[in-house]
C-alpha cells in the first residue's frame, strides 16, 4: 500500500478482490511483458535497434540518458543475449565515453552496464573490446568520486573485468587499479558500506587463487598494512567484509617474504582470536591465514605458536562446522612438517587423537579425512626418524584409525594410509608388535584383504601394496579364498 496504509480485510466477492492464483498469473505476465519489450530492443540479427543506438549518440543529455537506461536494462535482464548485440550496434565505445564526472547519472549508469556485461566469463575477443574501448583507466580515473553510485558502479566493475584473465588482471593492476580500492579500505568511515564491500571484493579479484601467476611481493607489499589495519580494527566479527579481507591476507601470504611482513604488523594474535569466534564464516578464513604462515616453517611458525594458535587449534578441530575442522587439520598438519619438535608439541596439546577420531568417523567429509590422513602420514614419517613418537601414535589411537580409514573409497586417502601404516609396521621399534595386535583386533587385516581382493583395488599399487602387509605381518590371512 501507499504511504503505509493499511489495507482494511474485504470480502472478495464485494471488491472483485483476485485470489493467490490471481496475483501469481499477474505478476507472471508483468515479468513477461517486461522480457517481450527488452527482446524488442534486439533485431533479428542481433543489433540493438537504431533507435537506442541513435539516442546514445544524441546530444541531448534527457534523449541520451533514456538510451542509456534501456541498455543497462536490456544488459541487466539478458546479459548472455545482450552481449552481442551491443558489440555488434558499436556501443561499447561511447558507453565507455559516458565514465567522466561530466554527468554522474549518466557516469553510474554507463558503469553500471559494463558490471553486468563482465558479469560472466568472456572469451578473450570479447573482453578486448572493453579493454580496447579503454574501460580501465577510465573507471580507474573515476575513483574517488562524490557519488557513492559511481563509486559502487565503478570498483564493481573493475573487479569483474580483474576476474576475466590474468592478463586483463594485470592490465588492471598496471593501469594503478590497486591504490584507489586500498585507499577506500584505509579510511572506510568515508564510504558507504555497499562501497567498502564492494572495495573488498575487487582486491580479492586482484588476488584470485584461480591464477597461475600470482602478484608479486612488491604489489602485495602495499596491500599488507590496509588488510592489516582493516582486520584490527573492525571489532564486529559479523562484519561482512571480514571474511574477504582474511581471504585476501590468506593469499597473499601464499609468499614467504609477505609472511615475514604480515608478521612484523603485529597481527598474528588477532587472528588467533579469531580462530575463536564464534563466526562459521569468519573461523576458517583466519586457520588459513596462520596455516600459511606456519607452512613456511621456521621461523614464521613461532609466531603463531606463541600467539596460543596451537590452543585454539584444538578447538577448531572439535568444532561441529564442517569447514573449520577442515582447515584445522590442514593447518595441523603444515605445523607437523616443520619439524619433530613441532611433531611433538601436537601430542603435548592433544590435538593428534582428535584429528585421529576425524580419520575413523565415516561420516566424516572426504576433504576433512583426507587432511587428517595427511597429517597421520606426516607423523608416521617423523617417528621412523625418532622412533618415541610410535609410541605417542598408538597411545593416541593410530592403529584403530588405521582400521577405520581404509573403509573410505577415496583412491589418495587409501594410498595415503597404506603408506602410513607401512611406515609404522616396517619399522623396527619396541611397540611394533602391540600395534600390530591392535590394528588386528581394530579389523584392520580383514579391511586390507578387500583392498587385496575386490576388484575396484585388486591389482592397483594400493591393492599390491595391502598384499605385502598381509603377506609380511599376517600370513594366516595370505591365501585367497577359493571360488
Amino acid at each position: 500500500m501507499e504511504n503505509g496504509a493499511e489495507s482494511t480485510p474485504q470480502n472478495q466477492s464485494e471488491t472483485g478482490a483476485q485470489g493467490p492464483e490471481d496475483s501469481v498469473s499477474e505478476a507472471t505476465t508483468e515479468e513477461d511483458l517486461e522480457e517481450i519489450e527488452l527482446k524488442s530492443y534486439i533485431t533479428n540479427d542481433l543489433h540493438i535497434v537504431p533507435e537506442i543506438v541513435s539516442g546514445i549518440h544524441s546530444a541531448d543529455r534527457e534523449v541520451r540518458l533514456a538510451a542509456t537506461v534501456k541498455v543497462r536494462r536490456v544488459m541487466r535482464e539478458l546479459k548472455e543475449l545482450a552481449r552481442q548485440p551491443l558489440i555488434n550496434s558499436r556501443l561499447i565505445e561511447p558507453v565507455v565515453g559516458m565514465l567522466s564526472f561530466d554527468d554522474l547519472e549518466l557516469c553510474a549508469e554507463a558503469a553500471w552496464i559494463l558490471i553486468n556485461f563482465t558479469v560472466d566469463s568472456l572469451s578473450p575477443s570479447t573482453m578486448n573490446v572493453v579493454v580496447a574501448a579503454g574501460a580501465i583507466p577510465k573507471l580507474i580515473a573515476l575513483l574517488p568520486c562524490q557519488s557513492t553510485d559511481v563509486m559502487e558502479n565503478a570498483v564493481w566493475a573493475l573487479a569483474n573485468i580483474a576476474r576475466q584473465s590474468q592478463h586483463v588482471r594485470d592490465v588492471v593492476v598496471q593501469s594503478g587499479g590497486v591504490k584507489p580500492v586500498l585507499d577506500i579500505l584505509d579510511t572506510p568511515e568515508k564510504y558507504e558500506l555497499k562501497v567498502v564491500n564492494i572495495a573488498v571484493r575487487a582486491l580479492g579479484s586482484y588476488l584470485s587463487s584461480k591464477w597461475d601467476q600470482k602478484l608479486g611481493y612488491e604489489v602485495t607489499r602495499h596491500m599488507i598494512p590496509v588488510l592489516v589495519r582493516y582486520i584490527k580494527s573492525t571489532a564486529n566479527e559479523n562484519h561482512e567484509s571480514l571474511v574477504d579481507v582474511l581471504r585476501s591476507l590468506d593469499r597473499i601470504s601464499a609468499n614467504k617474504t609477505a609472511v615475514e611482513a604480515i608478521i612484523t604488523t603485529g597481527i598474528t594474535p588477532r587472528l588467533v582470536e579469531l580462530c575463536a569466534t564464534g563466526n562459521d564464516n569468519l573461523r576458517p578464513r583466519a586457520i588459513y591465514c596462520l596455516g600459511q604462515f606456519t607452512s613456511h616453517g621456521e621461523p614464521s611458525i613461532e609466531a603463531p605458536i606463541q600467539a596460543g594458535f596451537l590452543t585454539a587449534l584444538k578447538s577448531c578441530i572439535n568444532s561441529e562446522h564442517d569447514y573449520t575442522r577442515l582447515s584445522a587439520c590442514w593447518a595441523t598438519w603444515n605445523i607437523a612438517k616443520v619439524s619433530s619438535t613441532h611433531a611433538q608439541a601436537l601430542f603435548d596439546d592433544d590435538l593428534v587423537a582428535p584429528i585421529f577420531k576425524i580419520i575413523s568417523n565415516q561420516d566424516e567429509g572426504t576433504r576433512t579425512r583426507q587432511n587428517a590422513v595427511w597429517l597421520l602420514l606426516k607423523l608416521t614419517e617423523k617417528a621412523k626418524e625418532h622412533n618415541e613418537l610410535f609410541v605417542k601414535l598408538v597411545q593416541a589411537n593410530c592403529m584403530e584409525a588405521f582400521a577405520a580409514g581404509l573403509l573410505t573409497s577415496d583412491y589418495s586417502t587409501l594410498s595415503n594410509l597404506i603408506e602410513g601404516l607401512e611406515n609404522v609396521t616396517y619399522t623396527q621399534w619396541s611397540g611394533r608388535e602391540d600395534a600390530l595386535e591392535r590394528f588386528k583386533v581394530a579389523g584392520g587385516v580383514a579391511r586390507l584383504v578387500t583392498l587385496r581382493d575386490q576388484p575396484r583395488t585388486r591389482g592397483t599399487l594400493v591393492g599390491r601394496r595391502a598384499l605385502g602387509l598381509i603377506r609380511y605381518h599376517f600370513q594366516e590371512f595370505s591365501k585367497r579364498p577359493r571360488v
